[in-house]
């Protein structure tokens, strides 16, 4: 076969274009991400010359002594140890002043950042086993780490010899023979090894040691360790917060992930600079208080995640500052920008925001909780009202709640979105002063269709506006005395919520006399329910179990769950139709919009999936 130009000539064509560019760019991102390495005695150089910084985030180091003692095992027998991430970038975060007590910080200036991201824990142990320093939690003890000497070598898979080897202060202070052997330089501290190697080798030499003896060898095999062992470090060079992110969290395989949050935190960090008239700013704990404070004590939404406060608070600077500001947008890459002045400036009416959010969507809606809430970007969308109306209009942000929750296209799915209805719902508010007959967020498009098929196993956004609408009339347990059930319920399992399918599902899946089975799940045919009465109508069959509850009150209680009289007339049959989940499950949907149009809402409805079989007539006609 002749080849021609446009065929590849080699595998090295795959790798080493022929032209320039193409070239330029693989090297640019070759060094984006580089790995190297240091010797143990460089890098622990490196961190006395304060080359390095820890920034604040990485604070959750647990020491332990076994672990220490194993780690150095490893490096004595040449052992690969996992790498050191460090992110090399001009921006300036807050960082740690000390490892383990010993003074690494620095005030001068740096023009750039070499921040330790992965590795921290192996970075502390090295340090404070050759230069001391002082342990979280463990008042007085000495981490400097001795070896002796003297330990030989064992054969065995399972060594332990590591824990006669490497001994510290507190063990050969509490052991004569251990302290006498220290006395004689058999014992001696790994500082010594790494500054004063001759120091050791003389004293061992005065002990009669012949340059052979197993000591000697040791000590220099210690020497080696420090020379010629090689830390594996990988740069990050050029690389923005968001993908430091995502890099830290496919790197790190144990601790706590880092995340956007973290980063925040500490390049807003300011210490109290009394001479400039500056207050400490650390927006962790500014959080940590809103969320202790009476207010919120109780809230439901209290414990909302730090990246939805977060996204919450730039939405605010946004509003505030508008050009002003580089937080263009709330993703990663611009969550970085925030600056404590704008924060501080706006953080008081922020949090009345926030307060104000959670009330309503708690107070007013009656959600109990974030399991119930179908965007999270509603939370970003109310903050800014609250944040920019002083009077808020509560039936327009209900209108504007349920029609983004119950469309049938996704309206709130991304940050554009959130931006645009954040500032149409402002103008509507504000413009409702002059002109309340302007109907913002009054046409609501339903598909009938995803009524009928919305999953209870499901725990979509049209699963959590269901659920949440269902919650928001503020349901009656069905037994008497009728209380309120949802504060029993939903909200203290979210995963497995308790709530009742009407028609139970194991009676609908046993008894194949019913049509349309596959509506058994359907959220049309579940109700909140305390767990006792649910645990009394297990899966009988409705026409029996239901007879249990009708009384005086029971058409008044169907009436918060979004039941008409449907139950009370199939308690009242000795026999339940093979069409009575149709029918009830097409009532249900028409209590369902019928309710929304009560709130002032314009309901389009469409039915893409009608069942054939769906019998319209009411249920007392096929008794």
């Amino acid at each position: 076969m002749t080849s021609t130009s446009a065929e590849i000539q080699s595998l090295d064509d795959l790798v080493a274009p022929a032209s320039g560019s193409p070239g330029k760019v693989t090297s640019t991102y070759a060094n984006r991400i580089l790995p190297t390495d240091l010797t143990i005695s460089k890098f622990l150089n490196n961190l006395r010359e304060r080359r390095y910084q820890i920034p604040t985030f990485q604070r959750d180091v647990v020491w332990e002594a076994e672990n220490v003692k194993k780690l150095w095992d490893s490096l004595y027998k040449f052992y690969p140890l996992g790498s050191i991430l460090v992110w090399r970038t001009d921006i300036q975060l807050h960082r740690h002043r000390a490892i383990g007590g010993v003074e690494i910080g620095s005030d001068e200036p740096l023009r750039e950042f070499h921040y330790l991201l992965d590795g921290q824990q192996r970075t502390t142990a090295l340090f404070t086993s050759i230069f001391g320093g002082a342990i979280a939690g463990r008042p007085g003890f000495n981490p400097q780490l001795c070896v002796d000497l003297t330990v030989g070598d064992s054969s065995d898979v399972d060594d332990v010899s590591y824990r006669q080897r490497f001994l510290f202060a507190q063990e050969i202070l509490e052991d004569p023979e251990l302290r006498e052997r220290y006395a004689a330089r058999k014992i001696v501290k790994l500082q010594d090894v790494l500054e004063n190697y001759l120091g050791v080798e003389s004293a061992l030499e005065k002990l009669g040691y012949e340059f052979s003896h197993p000591a000697r060898e040791s000590l220099r095999r210690f020497m080696a360790l420090f020379s010629n062992y090689r830390l594996s470090i990988i740069e990050l060079n050029g690389i923005q917060v968001a993908e430091v992110c995502e890099i830290f969290a496919r790197v790190n395989t144990g601790g706590k992930p880092l995340n956007i949050f973290d980063i925040v935190v500490a390049k807003t960090y300011r210490p109290a600079e009394p001479g400039k008239g500056l207050l400490p700013f650390y927006l962790r704990e500014m959080f940590d208080a809103f969320r202790d404070s009476p207010q919120m004590s109780q809230s439901p939404y209290r414990n909302l995640s730090d990246l939805d406060y977060l996204q919450m608070l730039a939405v605010v600077v946004k509003f505030q500052f508008g050009n002003q500001c580089d937080v263009e947008n709330i993703t990663d890459r611009y969550l970085p920008q925030l600056r404590a002045d704008h924060v501080e400036h706006v953080w008081e009416r922020a949090t009345y925001a926030f307060r104000e959010t959670f009330h309503f969507l708690h107070h007013q809606l009656h959600l109990g909780g974030p399991g119930l809430v179908p965007y999270r970007y509603l939370y970003m969308v109310l903050a800014a009202y609250f944040y920019n109306i002083e009077r808020p209009d509560y039936s327009l942000l209900r209108r504007y709640f349920w029609t983004v929750s119950f469309h049938q296209k996704d309206l709130l799915s991304g940050t554009s979105q959130m931006w645009a209805q954040a500032r149409e719902l402002i103008a509507a508010s504000n413009a409702a002063a002059t002109s309340p007959s302007i109907p913002s967020f009054s046409t609501l498009e339903l598909d009938k269709a995803d009524l009928r098929t919305s999953s209870y196993n499901s725990k979509s956004r049209f699963y959590r506006a269901v659920v949440g609408f269902f919650a928001s009339q503020e349901p009656r347990d069905w037994a008497p005395p009728h209380e309120r059930v949802l504060a029993n319920t939903y909200y203290q399992a979210t995963d497995q919520p308790n709530l009742h399918h009407v028609f139970p599902r194991a009676f609908v899946e046993r008894d194949s006399f019913l049509h349309g089975k596959q509506l058994g799940n359907s959220l049309m045919n579940i109700a909140y329910l305390t767990q006792i009465t649910n645990l009394d109508i297990s899966d009988q069959n409705p026409v029996d179990y239901l007879k249990d509850y009708v009384g005086e009150a029971f058409n008044k209680v169907m009436e918060s769950h979004l039941i008409g009289t449907d139950l009370a007339r199939i308690a009242s049959l000795d026999e339940l139709p093979a069409d009575a989940l149709l029918n009830f499950v097409e009532a249900r949907i028409d209590n369902i919009i019928s309710e929304l149009r009560g709130l002032g809402l314009t309901v389009n409805v469409t039915d893409s999936a009608t069942p054939a079989t769906v019998v319209t007539r009411p249920v007392e006609e096929l008794a």
